[in-house]
């Protein structure tokens, strides 16, 4: 009943309702399954609402939905909708809520609610590397900010400095040639 409830509401009808009875026959090993549908009218987006915003712009976060009050209704685009608020990357949380308590007016009201994540993120990192050519080894830092400046704009910094040992001398495995050269790379 669920699955045939979805399917309704991605085809517009939100207020659909679905009911289903089965008479189950132990002695022929049979089950009659019965379902009734009632689709009701086909409805509209209404008012689209978003809580829980703090420093993100609600302009910014109202263009990346592509819903607006009085667009057919589909659940498969509310949740492209809550999908690209997550792809955003400024919420930790993203829910949605859709009101179809009132089926008389053929609109469904959407709740969208955020929770906003740490604009800035810090990385720090190393690493080695031994191949046939040289030997190495580096550092990682780098500082991301997903709304600099406002507007969700993205800022994203990163360094690798690093040391190469040059050549190393896979020929003479098991013992390897020390390397006579040092690099720095970046």
């Amino acid at each position: 009943k669920r699955e045939m409830r979805r399917i309704l509401a991605e085809g517009g009808y939100a207020f659909a309702c679905v009911s289903g009875r089965s008479d189950i026959d132990l002695a022929r090993h049979e089950a009659r399954l019965r379902f009734e549908i009632e689709a009701g009218p086909r409805a509209v987006f209404g008012a689209v609402t978003l809580d829980g915003l703090e420093r993100v712009p609600e302009d910014k976060v109202r263009q990346s939905l592509l819903i607006a009050p009085g667009d057919p209704y589909s659940a498969a685009v509310l949740e492209d909708a809550r999908r690209a608020l997550v792809n955003l990357g400024v919420f930790s949380a993203v829910n949605v809520s859709a009101d179809t308590s009132r089926p008389e007016t053929g609109r469904v009201p959407i709740q969208f609610s955020v929770r906003e994540t740490a604009p800035r993120t810090l990385r720090l990192g190393g690493g080695a590397r031994l191949d046939a050519l040289q030997l190495s080894s580096s550092l990682t830092a780098g500082w991301e900010h997903r709304n600099f400046l406002g507007g969700l704009r993205h800022l994203s910094l990163e360094a690798r400095p690093g040391v190469g040992f040059f050549p190393t001398r896979m020929s003479d495995f098991p013992s390897l040639a020390t390397p006579d050269r040092v690099m720095l790379q970046g």
